[in-house]
């Protein structure tokens, strides 16, 4: 999956530490390393650490809105089901 953007995001559990949240305006299917086609947003619940424990690639980090954030390839994202 690539996701182009987060929203909603909200702390579960801060000690473990768990985030819940979905995706928004741009969700893909990737295929051989190629973007398939768009998919409905998905619902997510993702332990940080676990997240940064299985980033695979780090790249160049990008202006967004009003943050700056690296593109991650990250192994093991924790989708858990479509959004309405």
């Amino acid at each position: 999956m690539l996701v182009t953007r987060f929203w909603y995001n909200r702390v579960v559990d801060r000690k473990a530490p768990v985030i819940t949240g979905m995706t928004r305006d741009g969700t893909f299917l990737v295929e051989d390393g190629t973007v398939a086609c768009g998919v409905k947003n998905m619902r997510f619940n993702q332990d940080l650490v676990e997240f940064f424990n299985n980033v695979e690639t780090l790249g160049v980090p990008e202006g967004q809105e009003n943050m700056v954030v690296p593109p991650l390839k990250v192994n093991g994202f924790h989708f858990t089901g479509r959004t309405e």
